[in-house]
């Protein structure tokens, strides 16, 4: 179960409801990361729900199994490049919002995505724009590897041997960043802490893997609202 701060978790619970559905019972982040972000001093007491049915991948877009992630983006979804080709495929531009966002389309949900690993998208993106270059992805579930086979879920002895040169940044104690270069960006491998009262089946192991700008400050996800992918007002 990876952990978050309350504001991403209650704003995926108002999506299932506002979708009709309820979360599974102890979910700690949703399916659908289409709702607008509610602010931090919200609250409400969702019913729980079943995460969507994946559908078939669409014509032309890869599948899962296809897709590596590495310091330059995710398979056709270029960091520094607008969405374009097959990555039009990946992801569906929803304008309905204060600011238009990419959200990933339903063939790419997964039983252990989202943000709280409950159920929800492999991975998720951002650009500031819909004609803008892409400026973070974030892979959330197993089933994106690496390019050295490191993936959510990879035990912190694999990271190590995988990236022996990779910078190491610690996130406030509660996690390690392993910070691997590329041409474009650069990959960050997170792997949860050793705290077995906070992290239980997840300490030590890769909770995300997320790829931003060359000349971004490399930073954590988790215990975070730093989350993309659903409407949320302008910062």
């Amino acid at each position: 179960m990876k952990r978050l701060s309350a504001v991403p978790l209650l704003a995926t619970m108002l999506v299932l409801a506002a979708c009709g559905g309820e979360p599974s019972p102890g979910n700690s982040a949703a399916a659908s990361p289409s709702s607008t972000a509610p602010s931090p001093s919200a609250s409400a007491s969702p019913t729980p729900t079943a995460v969507p049915t994946p559908s078939a991948v669409p014509t032309g877009a890869p599948g899962l199994a296809e897709l590596t992630v590495s310091a330059d983006g995710l398979g056709p979804l270029l960091l520094g490049s607008a969405v374009a080709g097959e990555g039009l495929e990946m992801v569906e531009l929803v304008e309905d919002c204060s600011r238009p966002f990419w959200q990933t389309v339903d063939a790419y949900t997964v039983p252990d995505g989202g943000y709280g690993g409950a159920g929800g998208p492999a991975f998720t993106v951002r650009s500031e724009a819909p004609d803008a270059p892409l400026q973070r992805i974030d892979v959330l579930g197993q089933e994106i590897a690496t390019e050295e086979g490191i993936r959510v879920g990879a035990p912190r002895s694999d990271v190590e041997a995988a990236y022996p040169d990779a910078e190491r940044v610690d996130d406030a104690g509660l996690t390690t960043l392993f910070v691997v270069p590329g041409e474009t960006g650069q990959l960050l491998i997170e792997v949860a802490g050793s705290d077995l009262a906070y992290w239980q089946e997840d300490a030590d192991t890769v909770v995300y893997l997320r790829v931003i700008g060359a000349d971004r400050e490399p930073t954590g996800i988790a215990a975070t609202d730093d989350v993309v992918g659903f409407c949320a007002d302008p910062e």
